[in-house]
């Protein structure tokens, strides 16, 4: 039985490639990638090529630019070969083609794996995450800006914060909970045991603190707002979400200034952004009996001004919050 080859709603899926449209050209996805023959971009043009499959009459084009999933077909070509004419410049694109013939095939003829069998893409399995291509684990490889291990798990590049957040996942969610459900329990765990005292503050725009943060915060249970951020951003990223620490400021009208602060942003597959502040929620807002839920909140509806750097706050945007409230008495 062929990895490359198996059958899906009548057609044959051939191949799937990870292309990163650029001036200076694409990247194959994988090097085992059988049926690719050729990839290349000029201008925001994507131009791949492919082997024959015996048998097909059209071959089906589609297209992600998100994590190897949520294809949506561009085009039926008679070709063994495309252009996409539809490409940013330093975007990245997968591609999967589909071989069609003339008859859908008897059950007896499908693939010893299902449908429902076959791994692509990212895949959370026994507290750990994955991604797949072809049904194989990606191994040493980075997709997507996530860094797969040797034996195809993510790593945050430091294994004991590894553990400890494959250990928190373990003890606080189950298996039947989606990704999304098992980041906000454990956003809430963060915000509920971490102890709050005063640590050092980073300038607006610092990066690459997370992982060594978490590991500490995760340690001795015990920081300043980054120390709540950090285990918030990697233990997002542990469940496949696209996290990152943002270093900037905060205003709200009780504070009458502008104070430090860090937190976690989301991006998802639409690019939308997100915040989850598990300290202004759980510290800042219950210390003023704010009730606050700052879990996947954007930084329009959020009930503060998060400013990535300092300068004068928006006063109107806290005179129309408090009219709203009013008029919803």
């Amino acid at each position: 039985m062929s990895k490359n080859l198996f059958f899906r709603y009548g057609k044959r899926v051939i191949s799937c490639v990870l292309a990163l449209s650029c001036l200076s050209g694409i990247s194959a996805f994988a090097d085992e990638t059988a049926y690719i023959q050729s990839t290349g971009s000029v201008y925001g043009r994507t131009v791949i090529s492919w082997q024959t499959e015996p048998g097909a009459e059209s071959y089906i084009v589609e297209k992600s630019d998100f994590s190897g999933n949520n294809y949506f077909k561009v085009a039926e070509v008679n070709e063994t070969y495309f252009t996409d004419e539809a490409c940013e410049d330093g975007i990245t694109y997968f591609y999967r083609i589909s071989a069609v013939g003339k008859e859908e095939p008897e059950l007896n003829d499908i693939t010893e794996e299902s449908a429902s069998d076959i791994k692509e893409g990212f895949v959370f399995e026994n507290n750990r995450l994955s991604f797949y291509f072809n049904n194989e684990p990606v191994k040493n490889r980075t997709i997507y800006g996530f860094r797969f291990d040797k034996d195809g798990f993510y790593t945050s590049g430091n294994t004991e914060l590894d553990g400890v957040i494959s250990k928190l996942i373990a003890e606080h969610t189950t298996e039947e909970m989606t990704a999304l459900q098992k980041f906000n329990a454990l956003y809430q765990w963060v915000g509920e045991n971490m102890f709050y005292c005063g640590s050092e503050i980073h300038a607006a725009g610092d990066t690459g603190w997370e992982t060594e943060t978490a590991l500490k915060a995760l340690t001795d249970m015990r920081g300043n707002c980054y120390y709540y951020a950090a285990p918030v951003v990697m233990i997002g990223r542990a469940l496949g979400f696209d996290c990152k620490g943002v270093c900037g400021f905060f205003f709200y009208p009780t504070n009458d200034v502008t104070v430090p602060h860090g937190w976690c942003e989301l991006k998802d597959e639409n690019g939308n952004v997100f915040v989850c502040d598990t300290e202004m929620e759980n510290v800042f807002g219950k210390n003023r009996d704010l009730e606050w839920n700052l879990f996947m909140t954007t930084y329009e509806e959020a009930p503060l001004q998060y400013m990535f750097e300092d300068g004068d706050p928006d006063w109107e945007r806290f005179e129309d919050k408090k009219e709203s409230e009013e008029s919803s008495k």
